[in-house]
């Protein structure tokens, strides 16, 4: 039997190739995903919200963390270098309005990770999907949601290594923007 890996995170560079994580440098990373700060939200002089962002800038930063194992391969990354990301974790979706069997995905996924979950919670797999953008998926039967883990193409925005030597502990964490 095989041991599941420490992380499905993959960070890969075209300079530098893939961010090796050593054992024990990732299991149980602290993943945040979160809103770029696009945009504004305005008051009219009656008083009603108005959003004023662009569509265009929907897009994410991504902050990874870890303490108490080994750091990663880190060196070589440097702020402005485009990496893509293997999220670690499935986000969710919703499936097309009007067509609760198809999905068209937001970020191209990880390959195999693709699941529908049925209104009983039982996920399958699609039964089609593109492999290319548009990334649509067609499940066999309707969905109540998608789930997957997404590729996202990032800029590094900057990256941090701690290390004790006498406790022998470090942390480390990478901070990435969506492209």
């Amino acid at each position: 039997m095989t041991d599941a890996p420490d992380t499905y995170l993959r960070i890969i560079s075209s300079e530098i190739g893939e961010v090796v994580f050593p054992v024990r440098s990732a299991r149980g990373i602290d993943v945040d995903v979160s809103p770029i700060d696009a945009g504004e939200l305005r008051r009219t002089v009656n008083g009603t919200l108005k959003n004023l962002s662009n569509p265009l800038f929907r897009k994410v930063k991504i902050s990874l963390a870890h303490s108490g194992g080994r750091v990663p391969t880190l060196v070589g990354l440097w702020r402005g270098m485009p990496v893509t990301v293997h999220m670690p974790d499935p986000v969710e979706q919703l499936p097309t309005p009007g067509t609760p069997t198809q999905a068209v995905l937001a970020r191209q996924p990880v390959a195999g990770s693709v699941r529908g979950v049925t209104v009983d919670g039982v996920e399958i797999s699609p039964s089609t999907s593109s492999t290319s953008a548009p990334w649509s998926v067609t499940f066999p039967e309707a969905v109540a949601y998608v789930t997957y883990r997404p590729i996202v193409q990032c800029l590094v925005a900057s990256w941090s290594r701690s290390e004790n030597d006498w406790g022998r502990s470090a942390s480390w964490g990478v901070e990435l923007e969506e492209v």
